[in-house]
């Protein structure tokens, strides 16, 4: 059993993980000279549950400009490739709430559903290099103001840890 601030919690509460942190998005996309929507800042907490396909939720509050809510709810799973390196899949379903303006929602809904691998190497000893691949299905073009469509995209991230 885990021992949470001196508390012995029962061992089916091991699996749980929880983050939070906080995110600042620009919009080279859209008119800098306009302050109020080129940019913002958003606040989010995740929890997950690592069992069969790795349920997880993640909320993602918008506290500059959009003032709403984006909610993600998604399956994965992790596969040992061995020499520490790991390949990762899953799929998401993302909902819009609260009207999301900075991100052209003009309305709440079911939004997009993602799919995505990424595998996550290693580099001497505290350092992860992760390349990323996802595509993204739009499922109500509504949600969006019309403006998105089906896309790939992908990226790569470097993490330290010690």
């Amino acid at each position: 059993a885990a021992d949470f601030f001196g508390i012995d919690l029962p061992d089916y509460l091991d699996p749980i993980s929880t983050s939070f942190g906080y995110i600042y998005y620009t919009f080279p996309h859209l008119d800098w000279k306009d302050k109020d929507v080129f940019d913002t800042h958003e606040l989010y907490v995740s929890i997950s549950y690592d069992c069969l396909l790795q349920p997880s939720f993640t909320w993602y509050w918008d506290i500059d400009n959009g003032h709403g809510s984006y909610l993600l709810f998604g399956i994965g799973h992790s596969f040992d490739l061995g020499n520490d390196i790991s390949a990762d899949i899953g799929m998401t379903v993302g909902y819009v709430g609260n009207k999301m303006l900075t991100m052209g929602c003009p309305r709440s809904g079911f939004a997009d559903m993602n799919f995505t691998g990424s595998v996550s190497i290693p580099v001497f000893n505290y350092f992860t290099i992760t390349p990323t691949c996802s595509y993204s299905i739009i499922l109500d073009d509504s949600t969006y103001g019309d403006t998105a469509s089906n896309e790939f995209y992908g990226g790569v991230s470097i993490g330290f840890e010690y």
